[in-house]
């Protein structure tokens, strides 16, 4: 699996290996001549005097003319490849911030995958205060994550995120009760909260889909419109009869849930959905038996959540106290542009309909990128320290994530698709039993009849059921009767 990088490597954060032509996580990078010979250039530079501007341009033109000697035969190429599986490589979480690692060590596989997400998403809620720009827009850290998996496959690993804040969630019930948003709420009483939180930003996590989308599914377009327009920390106002209701002008939401397939699609819709598009998706597939552990490690895991709670409850007060904007170089932009532009370039290609997916992971990443340089660089930001520089190891390891986050997308999108097919061809027991009540050809008025008596439900539940067997080809309408399309019922 490659993740493609630009030709050109410039910085120390080249010598650990993803500034370096294309990389492989199971490849070795650069010969030691190559190394030594990039290594030259990026020390002379910054040997001679203080990097500026104009001598960051210099030194790309510069690392450029080394890397274009070394390969002047090479055809210029679109090197990207999605990898072959969603589960993180252990590369990648050598990557992850240092504070997480102790917890995430307690964690194996996709289990482990999820804690690092679902971390990550609670993380992008408690700096309302730290704002990044990406493509001239401003973005702050909020994340979306949904976790796609069958029941008792290891969702709830998405409530480890929650747990790690959980000090600092009780703190923020007294200054802002508006911030954690349940999932059993209504949509309107979330309005409210989005409006009520103001500039502080909320949060929600949810272990059951199914929670949030029976109580936003009347208002659907309602709901996903609130969702898209707070990626973007747009102003959103919903017009009801007789009643509008305004949304905060600057929202901050970060979203975390947990559900099957068919949980989700109420909440999601379809792939085609812009909000699909705003998501982080992981989707869960080793769901088999896991053995308990022979070592107990829930004590050594409580000091650890223990120590990361008080660690964000300062950290939350800290980074907050000023309004902070995280900034890339212009390298940085640069590496980030090209690896986007090689993924859409080869979806597109592919065939694949997920362009709209690489274009908003742009917008994720550096919100990534954000959460990680806050974590590494903490005792730095000080009262006067309104700016501050992406850090090296926090690109890489948004970098490092990038086809993972896509190839996750895209396989979700499948799980989406195959679904909504599968629902709309299945029936669930009640139909089933209404079905096998009903004779080969019946009138509506004797259908009814059947139904209320043998089932004991209404007149009106009938007449759904009716419409809802004929949607799903179980039953063919002729005039004022029905009679059964020969075919299995399940």
């Amino acid at each position: 699996m490659r993740i493609n990088h630009i030709k050109t490597p410039v910085g120390n954060w080249a010598q650990a290996g993803l500034g370096s032509h294309s990389y492989s996580f199971s490849e070795k990078v650069n010969t030691k001549e190559e190394q030594s010979s990039q290594t030259k250039v990026v020390e002379n530079t910054k040997e001679e005097h203080p990097t500026t501007e104009k001598d960051e341009i210099v030194n790309i033109q510069e690392v450029n003319e080394v890397s274009k000697s070394d390969s002047e035969s090479e055809v210029e190429a679109n090197d990207f490849e999605l990898p072959d599986s969603t589960q993180l490589p252990d590369e990648v979480h050598k990557l992850a911030p240092e504070e997480l690692k102790p917890l995430l060590n307690f964690f194996k596989d996709e289990n482990k995958d999820i804690a690092l997400l679902s971390c990550l998403t609670s993380l992008s809620s408690i700096f309302p205060n730290v704002s990044v720009i990406h493509r001239n827009d401003l973005y702050y850290p909020n994340l979306y994550l949904l976790v796609i998996g069958k029941a008792a496959s290891g969702k709830g690993n998405i409530l480890v995120g929650k747990k790690i804040i959980r000090d600092l969630l009780e703190e923020l019930k007294t200054k802002n009760p508006d911030f954690h948003i349940a999932g059993n709420i209504s949509s309107s009483k979330m309005i409210q909260r989005l409006a009520g939180s103001g500039e502080s930003g909320n949060l929600i996590i949810e272990t059951e889909a199914d929670t949030i989308s029976q109580n936003f599914k009347s208002e659907w377009g309602n709901f996903s419109s609130i969702l898209r327009t707070s990626f973007h920390h747009e102003e959103a106002s919903i017009d009801r009869v007789g009643l509008k209701e305004k949304l905060s002008q600057n929202p901050k939401l970060s979203l975390a849930i947990a559900g099957t397939p068919l949980q989700l699609i109420p909440l999601i819709g379809t792939p085609e959905n812009g909000l699909y598009s705003r998501m982080m998706f992981y989707n869960i597939k080793k769901s088999g038996w896991i053995d308990d552990d022979e070592e107990e490690t829930y004590d050594a895991q409580e000091e650890e959540m223990a120590r990361l709670n008080k660690l964000f409850l300062d950290l939350n007060s800290s980074v907050n106290s000023i309004a902070r904007r995280m900034k890339l170089s212009r390298v940085q932009k640069k590496l980030l542009n090209d690896n986007l532009k090689k993924a859409f370039e080869y979806l597109v290609e592919a065939g694949l309909e997920s362009e709209d997916t690489v274009k908003r992971l742009g917008a994720i990443l550096v919100r990534i990128f954000t959460i990680y340089t806050i974590l590494e660089i903490k005792d730095e930001l000080t009262e006067d320290k309104s700016e501050f520089d992406c850090s090296e190891n926090a690109f890489n390891f948004g970098l490092s994530l990038f086809p993972f986050l896509l190839k996750s997308s895209i396989e979700s999108a499948n799980v989406f698709q195959h679904s909504q097919r599968k629902s709309k061809t299945s029936l669930n027991d009640t139909q089933k039993q209404i079905l096998e009540a009903l004779p080969a050809s019946f009138s509506n008025k004797e259908g009814v009849e059947i139904v209320t008596k043998k089932l004991d439900l209404s007149e009106s539940s009938a007449n759904k059921a009716f419409k809802m067997l004929k949607d799903k080809n179980f039953l063919r309408k002729k005039g004022a009767s029905y009679e059964k399309v020969k075919r299995a019922t399940s």
